[in-house]
C-alpha cells in the first residue's frame, strides 16, 4: 500500500510545534511512502485573529524552502508545498508567492470568510458558526472557480469546530452546496484531499466523509489525496492506513502525489 501525508505543518507554520527533520522521522516510524510539508501561507495574515490573541508571524518562503532542503530525507519522498489560506482575499499576493517560487503542490483553504475571524477562533469566542455555512459554501465556490491551487484541503473546515458544541449538526444539509464545488473540482482537474484531522475530535469522521467522495468520484473526479494536517510529530500518518483501505474499496484504485504541481497516481 502507498501511503502518503499531503498536510503537514512545521515550525515554519506559527501554530506548528515540530521541526521537518522531527517531522519526517515521525513519517518514516508512520510507515509513509511519501509526504508534502504544507506550512501556512495565510493571504490576508493577521486580520483573521481577533485582537486579544496573539499575532501571527509573516511566512517566509525562503527560509521554509531551505530548510526542507537541508533534511535527511531518510530514504521517504519529500515534497516542498503550501496551504495557501485566502487566496481569493487578496489575489495579488497569491499570485506572486505563486509565481515567485517552485513548488510540487499547493493546498486551497478558506480558513475565515471576508472580513471575518478564522472559524478556531469564532469557536473560542462562542459564535454559532452554522448561521456562516451558507456564506463559507459561496466563498469556497468561488476559490475552486480561482483555481489557483492543486489540491481543495478540508472541503468543510468549520465542521470540526460546529462539532465541539453541536454533535447533531448534519453537513449533509448542504449537498447541493457541496456537489458544485465538487463538479467545479473535478472539471478544472483538481485534487479533494481527505483530511483526516476530525477522526480525533467529536465529529469523528474525516473531512470530507466518505458519500462525498463517492460524489466526487461520480462526477468525474479523479485526484485525491489525504492528509492528517498534522501540527505535531504524533499526529503525523494519523488515519492515513485506513483511510486508503477505504479509498479502495468505494472503488479508487491510485492516491494523487505532485511533483513541481503536476498529478502523480500511485497504485494503492
Amino acid at each position: 500500500m502507498y501511503k502518503i501525508d499531503y498536510h503537514i505543518h512545521t515550525v515554519y507554520s506559527p501554530d506548528g510545534k515540530a521541526t521537518p527533520d522531527e517531522q519526517i522521522s515521525a513519517a518514516v516510524s508512520a510507515g509513509l511512502s511519501e509526504i508534502a510539508f504544507t506550512d501556512h501561507c495565510e493571504c490576508n495574515n493577521n486580520e483573521a485573529i481577533p485582537p486579544d490573541f496573539e499575532r501571527w508571524f509573516d511566512f517566509d518562503p525562503d527560509s521554509y524552502i531551505q530548510a526542507i532542503k537541508k533534511t535527511d530525507k531518510k530514504g521517504l519522498r519529500v515534497k516542498i508545498g503550501i496551504e495557501l489560506g485566502q487566496a481569493t482575499q487578496n489575489k495579488a499576493f497569491a499570485e506572486s508567492v505563486l509565481s515567485g517560487y517552485e513548488w510540487d503542490v499547493v493546498l486551497g483553504s478558506l480558513h475565515n470568510l471576508r472580513n471575518n475571524y478564522d472559524f478556531y477562533y469564532l469557536g473560542l469566542l462562542g459564535v454559532d458558526m452554522r448561521s456562516l455555512m451558507k456564506d463559507y459554501f459561496e466563498q469556497l465556490y468561488e476559490l475552486v472557480c480561482f483555481d489557483c491551487f492543486d489540491v481543495l484541503a478540508h472541503l468543510y473546515y468549520p465542521v470540526k469546530y460546529i462539532s465541539e458544541t453541536d454533535k447533531g449538526f448534519d453537513i449533509h444539509v448542504y449537498n447541493c452546496e457541496i456537489c458544485d464545488i465538487l463538479k467545479k473540482l473535478a472539471e478544472n482537474g483538481k485534487a479533494l484531499e481527505i483530511n483526516t484531522s476530525a477522526l480525533a475530535g467529536n465529529y469523528g469522521n474525516t473531512v470530507p466523509d466518505m458519500e462525498f467522495l463517492k460524489m466526487f468520484r461520480q462526477l468525474g473526479g479523479e485526484f485525491v489525496t489525504i492528509g492528517s494536517d498534522s501540527h505535531v510529530c504524533s499526529f503525523v500518518g494519523y488515519g492515513v492506513s485506513k483511510t486508503t483501505e477505504v479509498l479502495r474499496e468505494i472503488g479508487y484504485s491510485a492516491i494523487t502525489t505532485y511533483e513541481k504541481r503536476q498529478p502523480i497516481l500511485r497504485e494503492i
